[in-house]
C-alpha cells in the first residue's frame, strides 16, 4: 500500500482503465512526426492531450483516494470512538467537579445535567420493601442476627482405632450410620 493511501495492486476497470491506457499511450507511443492531432472541432498536441487525459482522470483518483480514505477510517473508527468517549467522560467529570453536576452549564457543553431523584411515595416504598422480602426469601438471604442464631451441634471426634478402617466414633461414644454409596456411574 503506498503512502497516498491508494492500493498500488488494485485493478482499474472502465473509463479509468481506458484514461490510464491513453495516457500510458500518449507517453510512450504518440506517432512520430505528428505535432498535432485534430479531435472535436479542436486540435491538441501531445502536451495538450496527456494535460486533458490527466484532467478527465483527477475525479477518479480523487473518488478512489476517498473511497481508501472511507475505508481506513471504517477500520480506525473504533479507536476513534473509544479515545473520544473517554475525553468526553473525563471532561464531564472535571466540570462537574469544577461547577457542580447539577449546574445548568453541563447542558450547554451536551453533557446530562443531575436532576435530584423524586421521593418515593407511600405506595411506591411498601412495593419495594415487598419485593426485598421477597427477593430475599426466594435467595434463602439472612441477617447477621439470623446467621448467629444458627448454631450446628459439637462436632464429632474422630478416634482411630488400629485394624479397623474408617470408625468414627462420637463424644458420647456411639457409631454414625456409614455415608450412603456413590450414585452409580461416577
Amino acid at each position: 500500500m503506498a503512502n497516498n493511501g491508494m492500493n498500488e495492486t488494485s485493478v482499474l476497470k472502465g473509463i479509468p482503465l481506458r484514461l490510464d491506457s491513453a495516457m500510458k499511450g500518449c507517453q510512450t507511443a504518440f506517432p512520430p512526426g505528428i505535432q498535432t492531432l485534430p479531435i472535436r472541432n479542436a486540435t491538441y498536441g501531445q502536451a495538450d492531450i496527456q494535460n486533458k487525459l490527466v484532467a478527465l482522470d483527477a475525479p477518479y483518483k480523487g473518488a478512489q483516494t476517498l473511497h481508501s480514505a472511507i475505508r481506513q477510517f471504517a477500520l480506525d473508527k473504533k479507536g476513534y470512538v473509544q479515545a473520544a468517549e473517554q475525553f468526553l467522560a473525563d471532561l464531564k467529570a472535571a466540570l462537574a467537579g469544577a461547577v457542580g453536576s447539577d449546574n445548568e452549564l453541563l447542558g450547554q457543553w451536551g453533557f446530562k445535567v443531575a436532576r435530584p431523584k423524586k421521593p418515593l411515595t407511600s405506595e411506591q416504598n411498601a412495593t419495594r420493601a415487598a419485593k426485598a422480602r421477597e427477593t430475599r426469601k426466594k435467595r434463602g438471604t439472612k441477617g447477621s442476627r439470623q446467621k448467629a442464631a444458627i448454631k450446628g451441634a459439637d462436632p464429632a471426634s474422630v478416634t482411630i482405632t488400629p485394624g479397623v478402617p474408617g470408625v468414627i466414633v462420637t463424644k458420647d461414644g456411639s457409631t454414625p450410620p456409614p455415608p450412603p454409596p456413590p450414585p452409580a456411574g461416577h
